[in-house]
């Protein structure tokens, strides 16, 4: 029996950035969409949000910070897990506050190992609170 794969928003307004994680995500075994915008990964998210089971996004974008983006979809959808990554040393303090377990964030660079444990430990953070 082929267990179907679940699949991740990738979003990354730099587009060297984008393809790697797009293929960290890919050898990781998940289904990856990917945007550069934010307002339309957004738009895409909006469209059907059960489609996606994690939502995985640069800190800083243009037009709609992620941050921004991530309180948006998960206002849609509120198990929705997502990670943050972000070059900063100390990522800013803001108003977004999810459920406990909903959101990581790792600092880049990150390894194929780190992403997938921080993957995991959301997904299963999400399985337990369905239980």
């Amino acid at each position: 029996m082929q267990v179907e794969k679940q699949r991740v928003l990738l979003v990354d307004d730099d587009e060297a950035l984008l393809g790697l994680g797009h293929s960290m995500l890919t050898r990781l075994g998940y289904d990856v969409v990917t945007c550069t915008r934010s307002p339309e990964a957004l738009e895409i998210f909006a469209a059907v949000p059960e489609r996606f089971d994690l939502v995985v996004t640069d800190y800083t974008m243009p037009s709609l910070t992620g941050e921004q983006l991530v309180g948006a979809c998960q206002h849609l959808r509120p198990d929705l897990p997502v990670l943050l990554y972000t070059g900063w040393l100390e990522v800013p303090k803001t108003g977004h506050d999810p459920a406990p377990g909903r959101m990581a964030v790792l600092q880049k660079p990150f390894s194929l190992h780190e992403l997938d444990n921080a993957l995991r430990q959301l997904l299963e953070a999400q399985e337990r609170s369905h239980r």
